[in-house]
Formats: structure tokens, C-alpha cells, sequence
């Protein structure tokens, strides 16, 4: 069972279908008449048997989600919202901490899906708890999940990218990667996929098998993964954060 690391501070509109082009058009060069009389030949070619396996006609692309958009100042979110897509906590104002920054929390159901994106967008210097991304509901930062077996997370704490694996003692997380990158009116995309995590720019990518492993046998839910913003996953009250003004998640 993992255990909840102690701090060391202070480790995703309409589906526009691609339109074809239109045929090319154009007339023909116009043909004379002659005076004399015109010959035509007709070649008939048998058909090749000696031929290799011919190539098969390419499957339908991946199924890829309408981008849904999250503003966390203005609590307005974009239609239509994947299915699969659960709002946990809606955005609401945290209050005194942080006057006029909001904080939510979801999570996503990976059944048909293999890989979630997520655009992290900043305004201004960003504080405290922005981002946590975790495979269990009891995610509240800092690696550890405060009491399920689940355990890959990515956590921005100010302007510092931490990516966790599994715990393997109370006080003793699986560290993979403590990013410090600059955020400040910024940007940021994490990737999350079946043993892998990347984040970027600039990027820097995790695969192992202490990462999200979807489905999870050790998660009830086994396909879901959770996400907060301005806040962690528990939606604790000592970690909330702000900064992080919009997130856009794509689903494939």
C-alpha cells in the first residue's frame, strides 16, 4: 500500500472532419480536324499474376476527442465535453488564498482511449499547488496516494515538474524527475499514456512500469486517471495553488 510522501518543498468545440479537396478543373486543349485520315491502336495488357501482395487499403485514423477547454478564472468551459470526461469538483473560487483563481478536479475514463493529452497554459507567476495528474483518487501531491495501491503522479508545485512512481515505505517515493522550468506566462503539454509520461518543452519523457498503467489491475477502476488544477487530486485545503489559467485536454 502507498504511503503520502512528506512535502520536500515548501510524479488534457466540434470534431472538424478534414475536407477534400476539391477535383481540378479545366478544359481539355481543343482538338483540330485534318484533311488526312487518323490511325488509333488499342494495346491490351494482361493482367500481371506474377505480382507480389498488393497494398491494403489504410484503416480508419485513431479516434481522437474534440479539444475541451477549461478556463480557471472564469469557470467557462467549452462544448461539447468528451463522454469521457467526468467533472469531480466543479471550478469554484478558492477564496482569500488566491482572490479570484479557481480550482476543479475529473477524471477520465481511458477505456476506448490510449493516450491523454493535456496544454497546461499560465498566467502570470504561478503558486503553490497548479497541477496534479495521478491514477488514483487519493493523489494529494508529493508522490503517495494517502492510502490506495495506485500510485504514478505528475505534480506542479510553483514552477517545479515533479513525476513519482511507486512508494515503497511511509517517507519513501520512486522520484523519477524534478523539472524546474519556467512558467511565467507560459506553457506546458503532459502526455500520459500506458507506462509512459512526458512533459515539454522542453521535453523530457518517462517510460516504466511504475507509470500510469491503463488499465490498472490494481485500480478499481483499472482505465481511469484523475486530474485537479490550482489544486491536488484530494482537493486539499493546504494545497491549493494559482496560476494556471486554461488547460485544453485531447483524448486518442
Amino acid at each position: 500500500m502507498c504511503q503520502d510522501g512528506p512535502p520536500a518543498e515548501d510524479s488534457g468545440n466540434g470534431d472538424g472532419e478534414p475536407t477534400e479537396a476539391g477535383q481540378a478543373g479545366g478544359a481539355f486543349p481543343a482538338m483540330r480536324k485534318e484533311d488526312h485520315h487518323m490511325t488509333t491502336t488499342t494495346t491490351t495488357t494482361a493482367h500481371d499474376t506474377a505480382q507480389g501482395p498488393q497494398p491494403q487499403p489504410l484503416g480508419p485514423p485513431p479516434a481522437t476527442t474534440v479539444p475541451w477547454v477549461l478556463d480557471l478564472v472564469s469557470g467557462i468551459s467549452s462544448t461539447p465535453k468528451p463522454a469521457a470526461i467526468t467533472l469531480t469538483t466543479n471550478p469554484v473560487l478558492i477564496g482569500s488564498a488566491y482572490p479570484g483563481w479557481m480550482r476543479a478536479g475529473l477524471k477520465i475514463n481511458m477505456s476506448e482511449f490510449k493516450q491523454a493529452n493535456f496544454v497546461l497554459e499560465y498566467e502570470g507567476v504561478p503558486e503553490g499547488h497548479t497541477v496534479d495528474i495521478g491514477d488514483s483518487p487519493t493523489n494529494d501531491g508529493w508522490g503517495g496516494d494517502a492510502g490506495s495501491a495506485s500510485c504514478a503522479e505528475v505534480h506542479i508545485v510553483s514552477q517545479n515538474v515533479l513525476i513519482y512512481g511507486k512508494a515503497y515505505a511511509p517517507g519513501h517515493v520512486h522520484q523519477f524527475a524534478a523539472l524546474h522550468d519556467s512558467l511565467e506566462d507560459g506553457a506546458l503539454k503532459v502526455v500520459v499514456r500506458d507506462k509512459f509520461v512526458s512533459v515539454g518543452q522542453p521535453h523530457f519523457q518517462v517510460q516504466n512500469a511504475e507509470m500510469f498503467q491503463l488499465p490498472d489491475g490494481t485500480n478499481p477502476d483499472r482505465s481511469t486517471i484523475y486530474a485537479a488544477f490550482n489544486s491536488v487530486i484530494t482537493q486539499r485545503k493546504d494545497r491549493y495553488g494559482k496560476g494556471l489559467r486554461r488547460v485544453m485536454i485531447t483524448l486518442q
